[in-house]
């Protein structure tokens, strides 16, 4: 081609000898360095505009849960808090709130932007939902299935409307009576009466541990706050070390975290050893627990169990692996242990005596500390022995005048 355009054939082919010889390393350089550029542009955004760069890369991995919770708790430790879905105030993708970020329902697990977007669309305009009723009302012809319904249950989406999602859940077929499931807009001559007055189940809201298990299954992940937070008090008194922490090779140390899931293996022995997926307050981790271990604890390794966790840790690469020398239930070194309440000055004796003489019987000894002065303490045994489970710590702890003493 270079001949027929008058290139004496020598010449050609020196310079197509030189473009050769480029090609070997000059796409690499250009691509190293539109790579740096992009880099570079990509750090100044995150630096600078912090929440717009978050919200940018949470829209674009909408699907992606993984990744959307690895934006969430790399947001959460620069400041920016990631607030729960409302169907009052989120969109179907994740926008702005003052200088925080508000969570699109769109992302939630089973629903769809476009699905979303109906709701949205509706709330635009013709107003915020009033109420649980006036919600219901509004949608039932937009096409919004069960699935979808339940969804914004589990993740806190009605709490605006409606506080106890357990009795939103409970009634939906009475509430979604007059809706069509398949989009069909056609309504009966008492729909709305229906909707207006329809009587919500007479039930419990659930404890505050099934409350975030739900809201993980919608979201698929722990956002409004972490079922470890409940424990905080009582772990205080073991050394644990966080997974943001997770930062050297080291022998023994304690973890502790919710088991998310548990992949059972055979060794070469045809012995089983298992995977656990742990979640603390900061991200999940992987440990491994070997067939002698394993044998002694499988039958107590129940998804969505507090786990304490011995272990050596040593990072590869930058990824942590965790050994398990031994694991413990939680809440079941809590309902074995002896229960210290530490009564203030201004207690009200009264209400702390009903409210003990109203906890189910466990296996809690209860005893009192009365602080007498500086360094004395006195202890009071009682006759009671109680279930002091989390959710009935939280009773007396509400209560004036009431902490436990550790």
């Amino acid at each position: 081609g270079a001949v027929q355009k008058g290139v004496k054939r020598d010449v050609a082919k020196q310079v197509f000898a030189l473009m050769e010889k480029f090609a070997g390393y000059g796409f690499n350089r250009a691509h190293a360095a539109g790579y740096a550029l992009l880099s570079y542009q990509t750090a100044y955004l995150k630096a600078n505009f912090r929440r717009e760069f978050y919200l940018a890369a949470m829209n674009l991995e909408i699907d992606n849960t993984d990744k959307i919770s690895t934006f969430v708790q790399d947001a959460k430790s620069r400041g920016i808090q990631v607030l729960t879905p409302d169907v009052n105030k989120s969109e179907e993708y994740f926008i702005g709130e003052e200088k925080n970020i508000r969570y699109a329902i769109g992302a939630l697990k089973g629903s769809s932007v476009a699905s979303m977007k109906e709701i949205v669309r509706e709330r635009d305009a013709n107003g915020v939902f009033k109420d649980i009723y006036d919600f219901f009302k509004r949608t039932k012809n937009l096409g919004i299935n069960k699935r979808q319904i339940e969804c914004l249950v589990f993740s806190g989406a009605f709490d605006s409307l409606h506080k106890n999602r357990n009795q939103i859940l409970s009634s939906l077929d009475v509430l979604t009576a007059d809706s069509s499931e398949s989009g069909v807009k056609q309504r009966s001559l008492f729909a709305e009466y229906k909707t207006e007055n329809a009587t919500l189940a007479n039930v419990a809201e659930w404890s505050e541990i099934e409350k975030l298990d739900k809201e993980r299954t919608a979201i698929g992940f722990y956002l409004s706050s972490h079922p470890m937070d409940v424990y905080a008090e009582f772990l205080t008194c073991y050394n644990v070390v966080r997974s943001r922490d997770f930062s050297s090779s080291r022998e023994n140390i304690t973890v502790a975290g919710i088991l998310l899931a548990k992949k059972e293996k055979l060794s070469k022995n045809s012995q089983k050893f298992a995977f656990l997926t742990v979640s603390d307050q900061d991200n999940t981790f992987e440990v491994t627990v070997f067939p002698d271990l394993y044998s002694k604890i499988s039958s107590y390794l129940k998804i969505g169990n507090a786990l304490i966790i011995d272990v050596s840790i040593k990072i590869e690469a930058g990824n942590a692996k965790l050994l398990a020398h031994s694991i413990q239930n939680i809440d079941s070194i809590m309902n074995d242990q002896k229960v210290y309440i530490s009564l203030q000055e201004g207690a009200d004796l009264d209400a702390i005596y009903n409210t003990i003489e109203s906890l189910e019987d466990g296996n809690n000894a209860i005893s009192f500390i009365i602080q007498k002065q500086i360094g004395k303490k006195i202890e009071i045994e009682t006759k009671y022995k109680k279930n002091m489970s989390i959710e009935n710590r939280k009773k007396l702890t509400l209560l004036t005048g009431v902490t436990f003493y550790l």
